[in-house]
């Protein structure tokens, strides 16, 4: 008797003369109709009872280290990438922050804003900046 290694890469294709063991499939996966028994065309083992510790588990299946290197070296990357996009954002953020301060100071140089207001504006603006940051 052969039978499929489902870590191989073929399929195994019956014989004349070759035998399951009928525990593998469901009873109606079976024609009884003619003399001997036979299994209906097509139909696939889809019973297996092996024992727990026999069972194939996700965390009991490791990758080689050549693939765990290469997802190792991908996370490195997008993690470099992701603190280059973060340093970007936080200059761009500061570049903004002195704009508006000098906008703000411009307004109040110009008595288009009073100092109080000039105050108010320089205090949000530093609240919105510390914010961000956190």
């Amino acid at each position: 008797m052969k039978r499929l290694d489902v870590n191989a890469a073929g399929i195994w294709e019956p014989k004349k003369g070759d035998v399951l063991c009928s525990r593998h499939f469901k009873k109606t996966d079976f024609d009884r109709s003619a003399p001997n028994i036979k299994l209906k065309p097509g139909v696939i083992p889809s019973i297996f009872d092996s024992p727990y510790h026999l069972q194939e588990h996700s965390y009991s299946v490791m990758d080689s280290p050549k693939k765990l290197k290469l997802k190792l070296d991908h996370v490195i990357s997008e993690l470099e990438d992701t603190k280059e996009s973060l340093r970007n954002v936080l200059d761009r953020e500061k570049h903004f922050q002195k704009s508006l301060r000098k906008t703000i100071r411009e307004l109040q140089d110009e008595c288009l804003i009073s100092q109080e207001t000039a105050n108010r504006l320089d205090a949000f603006c530093w609240e919105c900046c510390q914010e961000s940051i956190e």
